[in-house]
């Protein structure tokens, strides 16, 4: 079956999961999926679905936008390094570390967080960057599903699909190495010390990914690296990959930060590992940069095609400046503030759910912080009915993923529809595509 819209699919998914039990509460179904068993997360009692030309073409969209960001050192800074770093706000240390290689361009994969307004994505954070979260989920919870023969008989009726997202990073991991002239790479997950005490299952997970593309694959925290006979080894194993899952933030963390960075940059140097993604794609998930694409200053350095490209994917953002708190403080219920290398929501303050005097007061940390304020997108609500029949609203933030090759796969997380601020965590959804 082609051709439906997405509101008749999903009152098709209703119907029939009215008569069948097992599609009538798919959680239970995910939550007993092999992959999944070790994971501590809730999930969704329904999937999400979205037309596959509507995402495409977000994802098109995107890449253009992360493209521009990228550009901006150049565009703007003329290459100075240190200007482009203190217009981000970067602290002396991090902009030495982010800076160390000058400015070749970073691999182009990482998961853009993102609402539906009802007429079309809108992008919140672009998030180039490997330490982004929940990559294996794009794969594992489409295939939990279709693990349940009614829905996997659903879907075949409908068409849907998904793209796995840890395949196509495999495939992107194994084109890196051939430029160190290495055809199978050994990949090093590498988590910030102490990493693994939160993120052993989730990285777990992408070791597993990639066992099954054919991918020899460790799990280690940056401690457990050294560079020994011409090569870079985690726990002696020798390495060509270095998969990224810490931060610039956790490095300088560290007393020892660049010590403890120091065999991933001799091996770089030397040539004889890959760094994926290098730390100075930091750069261009700061949100000062999404300012810097958003300001009306852009029309000096943005060519008007380019401006378009921007505007029809990105909420209006600004740097905050102390001179900007009046006006902002006056227009809080539909800002979000944002400090500019944050991640995870860590610091955001969403103007509409709180008072006018702590918004304010947010307002004024914010601008001697450094931060940013963006334009409030209000999320599409998505109608669930729960295994009673009864229906409920949902509020999702899409994760869409993308690698050089371009668009890599869609998880979702969603919160009940009267939460206040915003969706940092929640409920995950397995995410499908349709023929529109």
């Amino acid at each position: 079956m082609t051709g439906h819209s997405p509101g008749d699919l999903i009152a098709e998914y209703r119907r029939t999961a009215a008569g069948t039990p097992d599609l009538a509460d798919l959680r239970r179904a995910i939550a007993a999926y092999p992959p999944l068993t070790a994971v501590n997360a809730t999930y969704l009692a329904q999937p999400l679905f979205v037309p596959a030309a509507e995402i495409t073409t977000f994802a098109a969209d995107l890449r253009a936008v992360v493209d521009l960001a990228v550009s901006l050192p150049e565009r703007v800074f003329d290459g100075d390094a240190v200007r482009y770093c203190a217009a981000l706000g970067v602290d002396e240390r991090s902009a030495k570390l982010l800076t160390r290689r000058g400015w070749r361009e970073p691999p182009r994969y990482g998961r853009a967080d993102v609402y539906h307004d009802g007429h079309g994505f809108r992008l919140l954070e672009i998030g180039l960057n490997s330490a982004v979260g929940s990559t294996t989920m794009a794969a594992h919870l489409p295939r939990a599903l279709l693990a349940v023969p009614e829905f996997a008989e659903f879907a075949c009726r409908h068409d849907l699909g998904f793209v796995d997202t840890a395949d196509r990073l495999a495939t992107a991991v194994r084109t890196a190495a051939a430029e160190i002239g290495v055809r199978d790479p050994v990949v090093a997950l590498v988590e910030a010390p102490g990493g693994m005490r939160d993120f052993a299952v989730a990285w777990g997970l992408l070791r597993d990914d990639f066992h099954r593309a054919g991918l020899v694959c460790h799990v280690a925290e940056i401690g457990d690296l050294s560079f020994a006979g011409g090569r870079l080894r985690a726990r002696g194993a020798p390495v060509d990959v270095v998969f990224r899952c810490f931060t610039v933030d956790e490095i300088v963390r560290e007393p020892d930060g660049e010590a403890l960075f120091e065999p991933i940059r001799t091996a770089v140097d030397d040539g004889v590992a890959v760094h994926w993604t290098p730390l100075d794609s930091h750069l261009y998930g700061n949100k000062a940069c999404l300012a810097l694409l958003s300001t009306p200053a852009r029309r000096n350095y943005l060519s008007p095609e380019e401006i378009a490209v921007v505007d029809r994917v990105l909420p209006e953002t600004r740097r905050l400046a102390a001179a900007s708190v009046p006006a902002y403080a006056a227009d809080g219920t539909e800002l979000m503030l944002k400090p500019n290398a944050s991640y995870r929501g860590i610091g955001a303050v969403a103007g509409w759910a709180v008072t006018p005097d702590e918004w304010a007061r947010a307002l004024a940390a914010g601008a001697a912080a450094g931060c940013v304020v963006q334009r409030r997108v209000r999320p599409r609500i998505e109608t669930v009915v729960d295994p009673a029949g009864t229906k409920t609203g949902w509020h999702a933030l899409w994760g869409v993923f993308y690698t050089p090759d371009g668009y890599a796969g869609c998880t979702a997380k969603a919160v009940p529809a009267g939460v206040p601020g915003v969706v940092t965590r929640g409920a995950r959804a397995a995410v499908f595509h349709h023929p529109a």
